[in-house]
């Protein structure tokens, strides 16, 4: 089913987030910010939304928005309640990074609530941020300019990630708490492994594999 079908303009969405109910997608198009339902019903805009929106992600209990603004060449993360309302800057991101960065693709909230982690291109290496939404602060946990980090994924615990990194030829699965103690590599063979994911509990990992032109999905320990 094409969600998007009846929007106008020659770029449709590519990204959309489920509400915690799955009631409702909440998407960005054209620099504003929609939802409707899975169906394709019941399509609005949400009020008072700042323009130049890229993305959008649903907290935790559904309440807010974490936004992705990319307007006039400044890029920031702003949060606003989920039915409507003003927009509050939470980190203006081109002051903390400057103009060389990318879209961020990817904005989950942690399980808390506190936090957003955020992979932004710094010219054509990847890195992975968690934006501090208390303090307003972009903390990078990875600070691997010879990598490139995506798909990351949070724990139960909220406070380690899982993730993607070309690290080398082939991309590898690693594990970054916000204690600010460097990534652990969780897998090391010759294939690429791609979007991790934790289990409900936590004890567990799934990746995709691929070598070759053989692909699969496997399962191991959080640990490694």
């Amino acid at each position: 089913m094409d969600l998007f079908a009846d929007l106008e303009g020659s770029f449709k969405p590519f990204f959309a987030d489920w509400s915690p109910d799955g009631e409702y997608l909440v998407f960005a198009h054209d620099g504003k910010l929609f939802t409707n339902r899975p169906d394709g019903t019941d399509q609005r805009e949400i009020p008072d939304a700042p323009q130049g929106v890229s993305f959008a992600t649903y907290s935790p209990d559904g309440s807010q928005l974490a936004l992705f603004l990319f307007s006039g060449g400044d890029r920031g993360l702003y949060l606003m309640p989920a039915d409507g309302g003003p927009a509050e800057e939470i980190i203006n991101i081109t002051e903390v990074l400057g103009n060389n960065i990318g879209y961020s693709f990817n904005m989950p909230w942690s399980p808390s609530g506190h936090f957003v982690a955020l992979n932004f291109f710094l010219g054509n290496q990847g890195e992975l941020f968690a934006a501090d939404l208390l303090g307003g602060t972009l903390i990078n946990l990875t600070q691997t300019p010879e990598h490139s980090e995506f798909g990351a994924h949070w724990a139960p615990d909220g406070e380690h990630l899982v993730f993607a990194s070309s690290s080398s030829e082939d991309g590898e699965i690693y594990l970054v708490g916000l204690d600010g103690f460097p990534p652990e590599n969780l897998t090391n063979h010759p294939a690429t492994d791609w979007s991790p994911r934790f289990s409900p509990d936590g004890q567990r990992i799934s990746f995709g594999y691929r070598i070759d032109d053989e692909a699969d999905v496997y399962v191991m320990d959080a640990d490694g």
